[in-house]
């Protein structure tokens, strides 16, 4: 803990290394990680609609439609200010292991060819992207040792 007459004096390291944390995630790797999961939670909400499930499977589609916002609304937070959002992103890889799994948890029936691999897909690029871009914000995190948090 920081004492109150202490709070917002960094020493130059602790500024150098803020520094180097904001240029690791303005990288370009960094940044379009950011993006593609940006618009695979884009895709994955209106997935429904494009794959043509929206209808027959209602439970499928409102559970497509809500992680998609979410899995979009990661990818905006760490675009607009990774600084404060890095942390964040490990939790689309959790939302991408259920996209796969709700295939058949949420459908009534047989899902079709065309919800598996439409939820096979976000769901696994949901899970690889979200993990690469928490791999690139540990590394690089301030006071992080070796890629560990403090």
């Amino acid at each position: 803990m920081v004492a109150p007459e202490q709070r917002g004096t960094r020493t130059t390291a602790e500024t150098s290394r803020l520094r180097d944390y904001e240029a690791a995630l303005a990288a370009p790797a960094t940044t379009g990680s950011e993006s593609a999961l940006m618009l695979t939670g884009a895709y994955t909400a209106v997935s429904p609609w494009i794959v043509g499930f929206a209808g027959s499977q209602p439970l499928l589609s409102m559970n497509n439609l809500i992680l998609g916002l979410i899995v979009t609304a990661i990818g905006l937070g760490l675009t607009g200010t990774p600084e404060r959002s890095g942390g964040i992103s490990w939790t689309a890889a959790p939302i991408g292991i259920w996209l796969i799994i709700a295939t058949w948890v949420t459908t009534f029936g047989l899902p079709t060819v065309g919800m598996i691999w439409n939820n096979v897909v976000v769901g696994a690029l949901s899970i690889i992207l979200g993990l690469a871009v928490a791999g690139m914000v540990a590394v690089r995190r301030p006071g992080s040792e070796r890629g560990t948090f403090r």
